[in-house]
């Protein structure tokens, strides 16, 4: 469920916490808008900078050496919840319609490799606290319905992502603002994601502008 009615003190409390982590702009440059597509962006800066000599898989640590069908990207704010807070339309209406919507899912911040069948499974579901009734997988996730706990190790780093999309592009906070709060205090940032995180801020000096007249209106009628 998409939290629209939020508790002022627990997002300033929430959003002090991401903020203790460098901010990455990533709206893209002039000349990003009118050459680079967010593919280019998967396949020169996420692949082709970022996991240039392979990784690891974001929710299962499994080792990779390039990327190949089995590997995709993740978007820990989903991309389909994106296009329904921009009703957008379609992907293939957002992408060629909705400037906003290209630079949103250019953020690289927000992007992680995965499990491609994982991934295919996580479409249209949502994080949140399920309870040890709920087996998990050998990876520590556990999943029922359209609800996703991630393993503790990780619940802090997706907290953090979900709440900084929502503040970085005045998107509704996605998820039981309790449950990320708790999320937040419990699992502080390891230096696996600041340094994930460092990464990605190495390429803010190519990617970083000022900000559509989508996004500024949007941010806007949010104040």
């Amino acid at each position: 469920m998409i939290i629209t009615a939020r508790s002022n003190a627990a997002l300033k409390h929430l959003f002090v916490c991401v903020l203790l982590l460098p901010i990455i702009h990533v709206h893209a440059t002039h000349a990003d808008k009118q050459h680079r597509s967010p593919q280019e962006i998967i396949n020169q800066d996420f692949w082709g900078i970022l996991y240039k000599n392979g990784g690891e898989t974001y929710y299962c640590n499994k080792p990779f050496s390039k990327p190949t069908p089995l590997i995709a990207p993740s978007y820990i704010y989903p991309r389909t919840k994106i296009r329904e807070v921009l009703q957008c339309g379609t992907k293939r209406r957002c992408l060629s319609e909705s400037e906003r919507y290209r630079i949103i899912i250019s953020d690289l911040r927000n992007i992680v490799p995965a499990d491609a069948y994982f991934e295919f499974k996580r479409q249209n579901s949502e994080f949140g606290i399920l309870g040890k009734k709920v087996q998990a997988n050998p990876c520590g996730i556990r999943k029922k319905l359209h609800i996703i706990e991630p393993p503790d190790k990780l619940k802090g780093d997706i907290a953090r992502t979900l709440l900084y999309m929502s503040n970085q592009y005045q998107l509704p906070v996605l998820g039981n603002i309790h449950d990320l709060e708790f999320w937040t205090e419990q699992d502080p940032p390891s230096k696996a994601e600041l340094n994930r995180l460092e990464a990605v801020e190495t390429l803010r000096p190519v990617m970083e502008t000022t900000e559509t007249k989508e996004a500024k209106e949007a941010k806007e009628a949010n104040n």
